[in-house]
């Protein structure tokens, strides 16, 4: 039969697990509302300078310019971002779900957070080439650092790129997602209503056009990794919901059955009790 004192042992340590889980929801909470603001200024830049894009597309031969061409024979990289942390819930599992179909399409693979590597090398998937995804180093310059290497890897061998993240959706929904990055999808060209004219270039518009376009680049590729981030988070805050709600429910159920226990020690007592005085 359990004592007291291990009942009391067992809630301690679940009421240690509760506040701990409720830390690291606190905080995963506090950086959601900070990262989802950012988010928000990330998706206004990138769609005002895909705009000015779309705009200077008409008066320049975009076709000439690299990072548009298609690359029908170009061999295939696919980009997984992820993050460095666990407790995420199924997060993971559903971009592993979502790659295994599609991984003979790919003939390399750049994972972006040490977690999801970890789930994709227990599936037999390997990686050519990884960056860490830690939460303290903002999302710009993760995003710097690996477009960088896209960029200079893209002009140097015969390659595409395509980007596998877990889109958010809400802060209770986060879905995994295929995009193709390089070559960069350009944006469709403004109708004859918003044409804003023959716009005049300085230095050159080939150069103006070429700035824009890095920037473009840049800037959507900056937005997946703090969309990334914003469905880590929103997903470790949902999963210690649960968690703190499933410790809540142990420890009921602990404290149910150890007055169960003392009311049955006690009936006990007082039968034998009973039987003594019956027999004396």
């Amino acid at each position: 039969m359990i004592t007291y004192l291990q009942f009391q042992k067992d809630l301690d340590g679940l009421r240690d697990v509760t506040d701990m889980v409720k830390t690291i929801e606190k905080i995963a909470a506090s950086r959601l509302m900070d990262l989802r603001r950012s988010l928000t200024t990330i998706e206004a830049y990138t769609t005002e300078i895909r705009a000015v894009l779309a705009a200077i597309r008409p008066h320049v031969a975009s076709e000439a310019n690299p990072l548009l061409m298609p690359r029908p024979d170009a061999r295939r990289i696919l980009l997984v971002l992820g993050g460095d942390q666990g407790l995420v819930g199924g997060m993971y599992h559903g971009l592993v779900d979502t790659l295994l179909p599609q991984k003979d399409r790919y003939r390399g693979f750049v994972v972006v957070g040490k977690t999801c590597r970890r789930f994709l090398t227990e599936e037999g998937i390997e990686t050519e080439r990884f960056f860490s995804n830690d939460p303290a180093t903002p999302a710009g310059d993760v995003s710097n650092t690996i477009s960088s290497y896209i960029l200079g890897r893209f002009a140097g061998e015969p390659v595409s790129f395509d980007v596998l993240y877990p889109k958010f959706v809400s802060f209770m929904e986060h879905t995994p997602t295929l995009v193709p990055l390089l070559p960069f999808p350009l944006p469709d060209t403004p109708s004859a209503a918003e044409d804003i004219g023959f716009p005049l270039f300085e230095p050159a518009k080939n150069s103006v056009f070429a700035w824009v376009l890095n920037a473009a680049i840049t800037s959507t590729f900056t937005g997946l990794v703090a969309e990334t981030r914003l469905s880590e988070l929103s997903a470790r805050t949902l999963e210690m919901e649960h968690a703190a709600e499933k410790a809540r429910h142990i420890a009921r159920g602990l404290m149910h059955e150890f007055h169960k226990t003392r009311r049955k020690i006690a009936t006990q007592r007082q039968l034998e009790s009973f039987i003594v005085h019956t027999l004396v």
